[in-house]
């Protein structure tokens, strides 16, 4: 970056976000030192690709947003991130992990080329990759085993451990990733801290995942959920980004309840019909996102909770 575009990116997100009531230092949390961040918001410094990025997009500012020319390592990054994207889209795991531990090498270690704080983000993507593989061997090996085993809608605590231990292993990549820009998540409420559609993608993985005291899978906590639909509902996010994440974490959040609220399915107290009505309102809220944005994510597990409330 010249002096001109270090001023103008500083103006820029200056801008943005005392419109949002955010400060430098909650913009910047996690990512960058205070010494940093001063510096690049009074136009003193670069500031990485990726960086910006991860800069613009807690401050709700979306890939399609805005145009960024790329330098030649910067390519070079990118393209590594889209073929370990593209091999594990594409069920090519032993490919993604091999690909995975070069981009290690060249983007995520002490002595990576692009610095303690873009290495940071380089971690982040290594861990989500690899917890992406992870589930990937889980879901397959937990589901061959019930296949040969014959059984249905049955586990065998073994089988049960093994899948509480997949969880486990899951949950700590996620966990890792999120340490990485969010230090200290657990330990304030969502609305104290200043995420990005990534990050909040991140915090729901982290919350599925998670496992309760005693290692069993039933860990999630419905008020967890809650707390980041709201921070999504009234935060920065315009229509558009809250139409990618939105309904996942509605559905994330009707799977919890259900098994919840499963053994009182057919209570008739008042109590009762106001959680289902609660459960409704939520699916009718994200339907209702992702009809006004034109899309379609999450729209068939958000339909057919709905209709299994309803029967």
């Amino acid at each position: 970056m010249d002096r001109d575009e270090r001023k103008q990116f500083a103006r820029y997100i200056s801008r943005l976000r005392k419109k949002q009531g955010i400060t430098m230092k909650q913009l910047c949390d996690g990512l960058l030192s205070d010494r940093a961040a001063m510096f690049i918001e009074q136009g003193k410094r670069d500031t990485s690709g990726p960086m910006q990025e991860a800069l613009l997009e807690r401050l709700g500012v979306g890939a399609e947003d805005y145009e960024r020319y790329l330098g030649c390592e910067e390519y070079a990054h990118w393209r590594a991130q889209q073929q370990i994207l593209h091999s594990i889209a594409y069920e090519e795991m032993e490919q993604a992990q091999d690909l995975l531990e070069k981009y290690w090498a060249a983007y995520c270690g002490e002595e990576g080329n692009c610095g303690k704080n873009k290495g940071k983000l380089g971690q982040q993507f290594y861990f989500v990759m690899q917890a992406q593989i992870q589930r990937y061997y889980g879901n397959r090996n937990l589901g061959k085993e019930r296949y040969f085993s014959g059984e249905k809608g049955y586990q065998s605590k073994r089988q049960f451990r093994e899948e509480a231990d997949v969880r486990g292993e899951v949950a700590a990549l996620f966990r890792k990733a999120l340490e990485l820009t969010v230090p200290a998540w657990e330990e304030r409420p969502v609305s104290e801290l200043t995420l990005s559609l990534k990050e909040l993608n991140l915090l729901l993985e982290a919350e599925y995942y998670r496992t309760a005291g005693s290692g069993t899978c039933q860990g999630e906590r419905p008020g967890q959920y809650r707390e980041i639909m709201e921070y999504i509902t009234k935060g920065k996010l315009d229509r558009r980004g809250m139409a990618k994440i939105y309904p996942k974490a509605v559905y994330y959040l009707c799977r919890c309840l259900m098994k919840e609220y499963g053994a009182e399915e057919h209570d008739e107290d008042v109590y009762g019909r106001k959680r289902y009505t609660e459960f409704l309102t939520y699916c009718n809220r994200a339907l209702k996102i992702l009809r006004d944005n034109g899309r379609m994510y999450f729209l068939w597990e958000i339909e057919a909770s709905g209709m299994m409330v309803g029967t």
